[in-house]
This record gives C-alpha cells, sequence and structure tokens, in this order.
C-alpha cells in the first residue's frame, strides 16, 4: 500500500518518454472484465510515509529489477519509492526471459515489466500476474474465481467473475498497476 501511494504515474510516465493513463486495475479499459469501479490511488507521499512507519525493517534494501531499457521510468520508480523510507536500488536484466523466469522462481525481490494480452482476455492478465506459478500472492479466493472464470462461458457471467477477481486485487495490492499505454504514441519512427 505505502509503494502504491509513493508513485506519482506522470511523473514516471514523463521520465520514461511514455504516454498513457494511469492504470488502478489489471485489467485495461478495451478488454473484457474492465471494472471501472476501481478507483485509481492518488499519490499522497505523506500517506505512503505513514504506512511505511508501521512496517517493520521497512528500510531494509530491495532490489527492483526490470528489462534493459525501462530505464527512465524504472529510475524514477526508484526515487520515488526511497523518497518516503524505501532503500531501493535497481538492477537492469538484459534479457526479458531471464528477468520472467527469476521472478517467477522468487528470486528477485521487485520487478517491473509489462504485460499485454494477445487474446484479449482479462482472464489471461490475471493469470500472468496474479494467479502465477511464483506464489508471491496466495489467494484462495481469486484462484477459484480464475478457475471459476475460465470455465464460464456467459459472457456477461464471466466478465462479473473477472470484475469480482479485480476489485479484491485492487484492495490487497500485490501488483502495481502503473499505466495502460498509448503503443501507437510510444513508438519511435
Amino acid at each position: 500500500q505505502a509503494a502504491s501511494y509513493a508513485l506519482n504515474i506522470p511523473a514516471i510516465l514523463k521520465a520514461g518518454g511514455l504516454r498513457g493513463i494511469q492504470a488502478r486495475k489489471l485489467i485495461p479499459p478495451a478488454i473484457p472484465g474492465y471494472d471501472p469501479s476501481i478507483e485509481n490511488i492518488q499519490y499522497d507521499p505523506a500517506k505512503a510515509k505513514q504506512l511505511l512507519a508501521t512496517v517493520p525493517n521497512a528500510s531494509a534494501p530491495l532490489t527492483l529489477s526490470y528489462p534493459s531499457g525501462d530505464d527512465g521510468q524504472v529510475n524514477e520508480i526508484a526515487k520515488e519509492l526511497n523518497a518516503v523510507g524505501f532503500n531501493v536500488k535497481t538492477a537492469s536484466i538484459a534479457d526479458i526471459n531471464t528477468e520472467v523466469n527469476e521472478a517467477f522462481a522468487g528470486q528477485l525481490d521487485m520487478y517491473y515489466i509489462g504485460d499485454s494480452t494477445a487474446t484479449l482476455d482479462g482472464l489471461q492478465l490475471i493469470n500472468d500476474l496474479v494467479v502465477s506459478p511464483t506464489g508471491d500472492y496466495n489467494n484462495a479466493t481469486v484462484t477459484n474465481l480464475a478457475n471459476q472464470a475460465a470455465s464460464t462461458l456467459d459472457p456477461s457471467s464471466r466478465i462479473a467473475i473477472l470484475q469480482k477477481i479485480s476489485r479484491q486485487v485492487a484492495k490487497d495490492i500485490p501488483d502495481i498497476p502503473i499505466a495502460n499505454l498509448n503503443r501507437s504514441d510510444n513508438v519511435v519512427p
């Protein structure tokens, strides 16, 4: 929670030379399962400091790993986290497959990575990010709902299940969605 309040999304996008909108949800607006009722967490470094003050060993060193090329936005994220009391350094990983494998093996403190869905399905994002083999976020309710969504064919029922998952994930904050990028605006000719 402290980390989510510490992040100034417009500053992160600017530092990375990216264009997009703040994301509070794992499922973006264009994908079935999006839940517009989930509010964005507002940038509030004072609240982040207050929350972090209640955490034992909050200043323990952490490494934020990221794929090479994302230096601008990741360095801004680390700067903002450090400004509220975290102790974050960054580490670029040259190969995205190495980063993903290390993340899923639980070998990284924190990691920055983009995700998308080739199937335009919110369940794919949920499975990739919160019902994953890492075990970093273990919520039996979310896992059961994801399994239920996978076997539900009725579109409105399935969307309702995905939205219920999204609300739980937004409450628990196992991941911090940063932004939904405007991909065509971020391509350098």
